[in-house]
């Protein structure tokens, strides 16, 4: 479900801002590896990413993002002309991703068609599963890649990565014929 940012969140208090709790420090015992570019335009982070820069940043840093759980938020950062979508998606194994790319990804086909320089940021907590995926889905939907490929640049751009498995295969289901 796509919800606008006033409703994801009643205040306007700094701390409650998903824009200024990316840049909060790290917690204790996770390592931060910033940001890789996967390709020209696309790049993979961590919740320690900037988001200066990018024309559309995806924050699937949930709960972190204050996102209701199953929605996607969308909010312009004026200050950093950007666009920020909040997924409300989590990493675990009874967690179905085809909602947030049936929801998401064709929003970013119609950004990329309408912009197709445009610079884009997936991150989560730590770039390791759900942005990976959503960045998956993006590199197959949008830019025409098929799965395998995709996740092989992936890894090659940034080794580390773990997707849980029940993502990848339901996005090589779902892109069975790319």
């Amino acid at each position: 479900m796509f919800v606008s940012y006033s409703k994801m969140t009643q205040t306007k208090e700094k701390w409650m801002d998903p824009f200024y709790l990316n840049f909060m420090g790290a917690c204790d015992g996770v390592t931060y590896v910033n940001k890789h570019w996967i390709t020209p335009k696309v790049c993979i982070g961590d919740a320690e990413s900037s988001y200066e820069r990018f024309d559309i940043v995806v924050n699937a840093n949930y709960p972190h993002n204050y996102v209701k759980h199953g929605n996607i938020g969308r909010k312009e950062m004026t200050d950093y002309k950007c666009t920020l979508y909040l997924v409300g998606m989590c990493d675990h194994d009874t967690e179905d991703i085809i909602p947030y790319v049936e929801d998401l990804i064709p929003r970013l086909k119609i950004k990329y068609n309408e912009k197709p320089s445009l610079r884009i940021l997936f991150h989560c907590f730590a770039g390791k599963s759900r942005s990976v995926s959503l960045a998956l889905a993006y590199l197959v939907e949008v830019l025409g890649m098929n799965v395998d490929e995709a996740l092989a640049l992936i890894k090659e751009k940034r080794p580390h990565v773990d997707p849980r498995p029940l993502f990848i295969e339901t996005l090589r289901n779902k892109y069975l014929d790319k």
